[in-house]
């Protein structure tokens, strides 16, 4: 049986500085991003909480800009995320759906979770 390497990400881009392939400059950069701890955060929930065999994921990204705000569109998009909440919660499928909601500039509203954790929005959120 052979014993496997134990090799983090971080060494795999010192390896890549090493050979020439990337700049100490990137190495450093990329150091600084701990994109794992990112992805983590949004799932929300871990893999092994989720007991169907089959899951629908569904992510929502509310466009939050200045122009949605200016052209007085923001009640709707509110309501258009709403009703989408509220539909899919009359589905047949409401326990197989995992959701995620987050805002273009960023934010995240809701990580990915239970449709029964899905928060509505309202003008204070």
């Amino acid at each position: 049986m052979s014993e496997r390497s134990s090799t983090s990400v971080n060494d795999l881009f010192e390896n890549a500085k090493d050979q020439g392939n990337i700049s100490a400059e990137a190495v450093k950069t990329i150091q600084l991003f701990d994109a794992g701890a990112d992805i983590q955060a949004a799932l929300g929930c871990d893999v092994n909480d989720v007991q169907a065999s089959e899951v629908i994921l569904v992510t929502i990204m509310i466009d939050d800009s200045q122009s949605i705000r200016a052209s007085g569109n923001s009640q709707t998009m509110r309501d258009g995320h709403n009703l989408i909440l509220k539909a899919l919660e009359e589905s047949k499928q409401d326990d197989s759906i995992q959701i995620h909601c987050c805002y273009l500039n960023g934010k995240i509203l809701y990580p990915i979770g239970r449709l029964s954790t899905a928060i509505e929005i309202d003008p204070n959120k």
